[in-house]
């Protein structure tokens, strides 16, 4: 049987977080770990890479705290990548986020079983990667401060030949942006503004390439 990890990283500022994490470990067969990064307030990307080169795992999972999974939500989302080996990356249905995953429920959605979209840009509060893939690619870009880092590993996939998929019927309702915004609303912005610049520059450097979800002229 496949191993996979889900990797829950904490500030000590959502209180749900540990209840996540039992609720993980008692409703799933994957190893559930729980990282506290309020003392060093560490890079995200850097703390992914890090639990990334320590795995041995085949499946990769990042689990915001403020996220709550709807049973079978990560039976789902394997299911779909074991029956399409292409796929790299795969995330849910949501109430929350910036791309056509997000305004679902849960009550409609679970009547599309098998059903996916691919090539979106999934976002880091739930996703699910092939941990092989994430080694040949090097990880997530450590230059990414807050935000962002997420969107560019898929661009990444996508121009490695590989293809990133929404599985409709998993469903994880996600709070948004509340980790970071229980750092005061001033330095939330700041976070969002440079993450939004970063992913500016990332995909200028990208350029022409064919086959992008989106094109930023040179």
């Amino acid at each position: 049987m496949p191993k996979v990890e889900i990797l829950i990283i904490d500030y000590k500022t959502l209180p749900q977080a540990e209840a996540l994490t039992e609720e993980m470990k008692r409703t799933t067969t994957a190893k559930v770990i729980l990282h506290d990064n309020t003392p060093k307030n560490e890079n995200l990307h850097h703390l992914w890479n890090r639990y990334l080169e320590a795995t041995d795992s085949d499946f990769f999972v990042n689990l915001s705290p403020d996220t709550k999974p709807v049973a079978g939500w990560l039976d789902l989302m394997l299911e779909l990548l074991h029956s399409q080996p292409q796929v790299a990356a795969v995330g849910p249905s949501t109430d929350h986020c910036y791309n056509e995953q997000a305004n679902r429920h849960p009550e409609v959605v679970k009547f599309a079983r098998g059903s996916w979209v691919p090539n979106i840009l999934v976002p880091g509060f739930c996703a699910v990667y092939r941990t092989s893939v994430l080694r040949r690619l090097g990880g997530w870009r450590e230059c990414f401060a807050f935000y962002g880092g997420d969107v560019d590993l898929v661009y990444r996939m996508q121009l490695a030949g590989w293809m990133t998929a929404w599985c409709v019927p998993a469903f994880v309702w996600h709070e948004g942006g509340s980790s970071a915004r229980k750092l005061g609303q001033p330095a939330y912005d700041r976070l969002r503004e440079r993450g939004n610049r970063e992913l500016g520059q990332a995909f200028r450097e990208y350029g022409q390439l064919s086959g992008l979800w989106v094109h930023v002229g040179k």
